[in-house]
């Protein structure tokens, strides 16, 4: 059995080794955060309601017809709107064994708590000089 290793490099890190599936399933929930869109979510909604209720003023030369699709046009952008927003409800940090490198100290304190034993592997390089500051 490999033992459980963590590889860091500068903007991820990545998890090799055999790892329990229960602590793998922990670190996946650690790292998953919930963004809170319910205030989003009614603006959104109120504004499907009063669409419906009071539709959009037209426009100079619009046509009650042309008029209508556009409300049915907005009504529809708006509804994409808010399937954008429930799909990005939750953010996993956490996926295919690799996550940000900043989220590292979480991960070392959960598999401390939970007493697994693993290898730390710093492969992080020391940014290169490369952009010229004129006022330097």
């Amino acid at each position: 059995m490999n033992k459980l290793k963590i590889i860091v490099n500068n903007s991820y890190c990545e998890i090799k080794g055999d790892i329990d599936p229960e602590i793998e399933n922990s670190i996946h929930n650690v790292l998953t955060t919930h963004n809170n869109i319910e205030m989003e979510l009614a603006g959104l909604f109120y504004r499907i309601k009063m669409l419906k209720k009071f539709g959009l003023k037209p426009k100079k030369d619009e046509t009650p017809k042309e008029n209508a699709a556009r409300v049915k046009d907005t009504i529809s952008k708006t509804s994409k709107d808010i399937q954008k927003l429930k799909d990005s409800e939750f953010v996993y940090w956490y996926q295919d064994r690799k996550f940000p490198t900043g989220h590292l100290n979480i991960v070392k304190d959960l598999l401390e708590a939970l007493k697994c034993d693993y290898i730390l592997d710093n492969q992080r390089k020391k940014p290169k000089r490369s952009l010229k500051l004129p006022w330097k």
